[in-house]
């Protein structure tokens, strides 16, 4: 029986131990009533930046970067709003929001 609690306190003490400090929680960045609209995530995309630079999941350039393009796009986890910001050297990066607000993620293929 000794056995069994040490093992399951040594598996619980383990296990949180790999949830560090770089894990990613998706953040709602704005607030709509029910889905947003295109103009209240392009306001967002500031605050979207910044949280994903806290992150570290987007460099801090990326806020001097212009929306080329915002629109809707199907995923296998359902729809988001895909944001393509386009640098002043042409290079572009994508963010991802939800819907209803929530920013899910960036990187710079789109998918």
């Amino acid at each position: 029986m000794k056995k069994k609690l040490l093992t399951i306190a040594v598996l619980m003490a383990t296990s949180t131990s790999f949830a560090g400090g770089k894990h990613f929680h998706p953040k709602q960045i704005v607030k709509c009533s029910g889905e947003c609209t295109q103009e209240q995530i392009k306001g967002a995309v500031p605050a979207a930046i910044s949280y994903l630079n806290k992150q570290a999941k987007i460099d801090k350039v990326w806020a001097e970067a212009k929306i080329d393009n915002l629109e809707k796009k199907k995923f296998s986890k359902g729809p988001e709003w895909v944001v393509t910001l386009l640098d002043s050297k042409e290079q572009k990066r994508f963010v991802f929001m939800t819907l209803d607000g929530y920013v899910t993620g960036s990187n710079s293929t789109g998918e």
